[in-house]
């Protein structure tokens, strides 16, 4: 999760059995499962943050009129390229 009290976080594309997400980052299942095992999760006390966890960028935008990209296998084999100013470390 990265917003607790909204219920905002990263998960696998459908969560069978609930509703779809109102804000999520969701993530192809092997994806999803990567991201589970290599992050390390911020820990929470009486549901205040105590440690942080493993820090994760989101970038880019989607545009929901536009085709779905994960269901494009040529777009799932692109891989992904940061912006210069992301690898540089001058963004804020």
């Amino acid at each position: 999760n990265f917003a607790n009290y909204l219920g905002l976080g990263m998960h696998e594309y459908q969560m069978p059995g609930r509703p779809v997400s109102h804000g999520c980052v969701r993530m192809l299942r092997r994806d999803a499962d990567w991201l589970f095992h290599w992050g390390q999760p911020w820990d929470l006390v009486n549901g205040t943050k105590v440690a942080n966890g493993t820090p994760v960028l989101v970038v880019g935008q989607y545009h929901f009129g536009d085709p779905k990209p994960w269901l494009q296998p040529q777009w799932l084999a692109r891989g992904v390229q940061l912006p210069a100013s992301l690898m540089n470390g001058s963004a804020t």
